[in-house]
């Protein structure tokens, strides 16, 4: 039921189908592939990587999983604010001239 959430583009769905189905069987992979798509679709990377990091730890040769994986990490880091990175100036306090 989740690759026909997937295909219909009801990611949430899909991520509740992927959760029942590995309460059910930890080890059904298909399931943790399904629901790192999802969770990558729905912008909750870090999850997402979690999830497929267990499909690539089972399954090293599954080209789908690395593909989604590195995107997801793409768009982690994206997320991510990164260090250094120009912070806001403080306000002058009142009655102070800078």
């Amino acid at each position: 039921r989740a690759m026909s959430q997937l295909k219909l583009k009801k990611y949430r769905l899909a991520v509740t189908d992927c959760d029942a189905a590995i309460q059910l069987d930890d080890a059904y992979t298909k399931a943790y592939l399904r629901r790192g798509i999802a969770r990558r679709r729905l912008c909750e990377c870090s999850g997402a990587v979690a999830d497929l990091k267990v499909v690539i730890e089972r399954e090293p040769h599954n080209k789908e999983a690395k593909e989604h994986l590195r995107c997801a990490q793409i768009e982690l880091e994206k997320m991510m604010p990164t260090e250094g990175a120009a912070k806001p100036k403080p306000k002058p306090k009142k009655g102070s001239f800078m």
